[in-house]
């Protein structure tokens, strides 16, 4: 979900993301392929708007 940062940043952010994957998945019963899909959605399009409002396009 995030790029670059260390080897560290990395799997930390994949610990934080699997936790909330499982976390979502026991509150809602949705399937880890829906909640991942829905997370991937969801970041890129604030990074879209994140990119409009810095006052570039497409990042």
């Amino acid at each position: 979900m995030v790029s670059g940062g260390s080897i560290a940043d990395r799997s930390a952010v994949r610990t934080i993301t699997g936790e909330l994957v499982e976390f979502i998945a026991r509150e809602t019963g949705l399937d880890r392929r829906t909640i991942l899909m829905v997370l991937k959605a969801e970041e890129d399009f604030l990074m879209l708007q994140i990119s409009k409002s810095l006052g570039g396009g497409r990042p």
